[in-house]
């Protein structure tokens, strides 16, 4: 039997004023995988997953989640459905840890109302899946980038949504923090049945940690398909107007790609 998609995007078009950004995406994200948003700065990529978490609004009969037209869904609703991963988090105030992922579980706690055991046990849950458990009473003025990193994915985890969406969530990183959320990303997908949607930038750990990939060139998508089929030397030419080398990673079998210089 067919999967069924969490998330449909069917000929979806936008604009800001007068400059079209989006042209006639039809995009489908099924859970237990992870779908990476690829291409070139301006293409399209947060846009289009801005239009998905509805933090932009699309037109009726554009976006289906869970085979709902999201502009019939409140806003409440929707963020049980979806959580969202900024790409830049700046948090002003000097909450702890706890504090922040606690904030995930806003839609579920009734105005005036304080947090249940319940509420409290999914925190704890998220962040013990994010691997800052040790950091709960810590500040959050007083953690590495990566750490926060982590935080911010624990605070969506604690919507306890069916579908992430991530937003370049390792560009700042170094590589051991890269690798680190990465996998945590596919956990997610892998062991509890996510829809996960992340926009990247490295070619490679699109390449090692993608299912599927959607390439967007000029509003447009340009290339789908599995990492093998879109990132072959002759679409990343095309797409990012560069020279490059694609060879097989000998340990993992996935693409990897070589830069070698621009056109």
């Amino acid at each position: 039997m067919e999967a069924k998609n969490a998330v449909d995007v069917k000929n979806l078009e936008f604009s800001y004023g007068d400059r079209k950004v989006l042209e006639q995406i039809c995009a489908a994200f099924q859970p237990g995988m992870v779908c990476g948003l690829l291409g070139p700065n301006g293409s399209g990529k947060t846009t289009l997953m801005k239009n998905i978490a509805s933090i932009l609004k699309p037109q009726k009969n554009t976006v289906y989640i869970n085979g709902l037209d999201i502009t019939n869904i409140t806003v409440n609703e929707l963020a049980k459905e979806i959580s969202v991963v900024p790409q830049n988090t700046h948090i002003e105030f000097d909450f702890s840890v706890q504090d922040i992922v606690m904030m995930g579980r806003a839609p579920y706690i009734k105005r005036f109302s304080s947090e249940s055991e319940e509420d409290i046990e999914i925190a704890q849950w998220a962040m013990r899946i994010s691997g800052i458990e040790d950091l709960a009473e810590r500040s959050i003025k007083n953690i590495s980038g990566g750490e926060l990193q982590r935080v911010v994915i624990a605070r969506a985890l604690a919507q306890k949504s069916n579908i992430i969406l991530l937003d370049e969530p390792v560009s700042q990183l170094d590589i051991h923090h890269q690798l680190s959320i990465m996998e945590t990303i596919r956990m997610l997908a892998y062991e509890y049945g996510m829809t996960v949607v992340t926009i990247l930038h490295d070619l490679n750990l699109a390449a090692e940690f993608c299912d599927y990939i959607y390439l967007l060139k000029n509003g447009f998508i340009a290339h789908s398909g599995k990492p093998k089929d879109v990132l072959t030397y002759e679409i990343i030419e095309e797409v990012y107007k560069i020279v490059c080398l694609v060879y097989e990673n000998p340990v993992s079998k996935k693409p990897h790609i070589v830069p070698v210089r621009s056109l």
